[in-house]
């Protein structure tokens, strides 16, 4: 039995320990020009005119696939010629997974198609493009009129660059398409992503961080977002995780960083960002699964909008400049399993609110300026074989 009245320690209790399509189910797999939806049974062949004026979309069903794709309407640069046999794959970027046609598959015509911008884009003027994209991110982001019109600000950055830098794009309002593109250049200007010493827009290095890293998918670049280096997405290409580590960052953090509605994952290690954790994080709080922001120049108290991430299970904060007591609401985080607080400015006593955390497994307070002991509801969590240190 552990002693109810342990020392302010470092609670290390033991180290912690995909989806993959089913038949019948549905993927998209995207790129520029194409959009296929791979399907476990046929569908009528049918064509019919599209929302887009001067669009058509082409359903063709051919044995156990069928495939959709806009085109723009017949152009010299489209062209269609016989082939005796056609063979395709298509990459679902950012995770290299590959859907080929079965071996029944067989189509009389190969087709390529130009790569243009949608009509009702480019039927516009650019004054009034602009005018509809600013009101898109303000209806949608947690951008306001004052950072779009500071021409110091990463948000006018980033609407510059979905303006005027990147390839035309109608500023429609999917999460998951324009908004979150602009977001994700916000995080870039926010965080001082030109002087990023990996995949920075400017076309310096760009070292492999995970699959995607190689100098086609730097972060600016023409690439969907989530190709960019350090993203990954799920199948509906909405961003899931950022992964950026020890690339010099530094700047701060946006609060349209809570303008991903489907992040998991966000970590970023080793830099120099500093200012607090944006109140916004709770607008994550049904997805945020591992938040990873140790060794950073963070600081400020904890917004209590962390507390209400109800998926959170890892929270790694150490090494920051975070000040402030810890809140008994943290004991709402019923499914954390690994806890690092140590080497921060925190005040106060730990909490006696963990009797519903009864995953955790790592717990490290040590090197704040806490006081009292360990409660023993903490103490009571630990498992066979943790340890048990007291803080120097």
């Amino acid at each position: 039995m552990f002693s109810k009245y342990c020392l302010i320690v470092a609670l290390a209790l033991h180290s912690v320990p995909g989806c993959q399509g089913q038949n019948g189910g549905t993927r998209r797999i995207r790129d520029s020009n194409v959009e296929s939806v791979v399907r476990g049974e046929p569908v009528e062949t049918e064509i019919y005119a599209s929302e887009r004026e001067g669009w058509e979309r082409t359903l063709q069903t051919t044995g156990d696939m069928s495939m959709s794709y806009y085109t723009a309407s017949p152009s010299p640069d489209m062209t269609m010629s016989p082939s005796p046999e056609m063979s395709m794959s298509y990459t679902n970027a950012p995770y290299g997974d590959t859907a080929s046609p079965s071996p029944e598959m067989s189509m009389d015509y190969s087709m390529s198609f130009p790569t243009m911008a949608p009509t009702n884009c480019l039927s516009i003027s650019p004054e009034e493009r602009n005018r509809r994209i600013r009101e898109a991110i303000l209806r949608n982001t947690e951008t306001t009129e004052a950072q779009l019109d500071d021409t110091t600000s990463p948000q006018y950055q980033a609407f510059t660059f979905v303006c005027y830098e990147d390839q035309p794009r109608c500023p429609d309002e999917e999460q998951c398409s324009f908004v979150q593109r602009y977001v994700m250049a916000v995080f870039y200007y926010s965080t001082l992503g030109d002087a990023w010493n990996n995949c920075n827009g400017l076309g310096g290095a760009c070292i492999p961080i995970n699959a995607n890293c190689d100098p086609a998918n730097a972060w600016l670049s023409e690439k969907n977002e989530c190709e960019w280096c350090g993203n990954r997405c799920n199948v509906d290409q909405c961003i899931t995780q950022i992964t950026l580590e020890d690339v010099n960052q530094s700047g701060s953090l946006p609060d349209e960083i809570g303008n991903l509605p489907f992040l998991e994952r966000l970590e970023l290690e080793k830099g120099t960002i500093t200012g607090p954790i944006p109140n916004s994080i709770g607008l994550v709080s049904n997805t945020l699964v591992f938040l990873d922001l140790d060794k950073q120049a963070l600081n400020g108290p904890l917004p209590d909008e962390l507390w209400g991430l109800s998926k959170l299970s890892t929270l790694d904060i150490n090494d920051n400049q975070f000040v402030g007591t810890i809140s008994e609401d943290i004991g709402n985080l019923e499914v954390l399993s690994f806890l690092q607080m140590h080497n921060n400015g925190f005040t106060g006593t730990i909490p006696d609110n963990w009797a519903g955390v009864s995953g955790l497994e790592n717990a490290q307070f040590e090197n704040n300026n806490l006081v009292g002991f360990m409660p023993a509801t903490l103490c009571d969590l630990r498992p066979p074989g943790g340890i048990l240190a007291a803080e120097s």
